[in-house]
């Protein structure tokens, strides 16, 4: 990955969460943190029980790319 998407300038090596109460960083919501390169607040859109299902408000690497 590194080879590739870093010439196109998607990748980035230094990412910091500075003093972020409200982010957190489990399994689902960590990774669309990884895939969008935002910590943003995520909802979780399910009703279900451990059924967390959550939409980033900005497209992910992939749909990016």
């Amino acid at each position: 990955m590194l080879r590739e998407f870093a010439l196109r300038g998607t990748l980035y090596r230094n990412m910091l969460i500075d003093d972020a109460p409200r982010i957190e960083t489990s399994h689902g919501q960590g990774t669309l943190h990884i895939l969008t390169g935002r910590y943003d607040h995520l909802i979780n859109q399910s009703e279900q029980i451990l059924g967390e299902r959550f939409e980033p408000p900005v497209p992910t690497l992939f749909e990016y790319l």
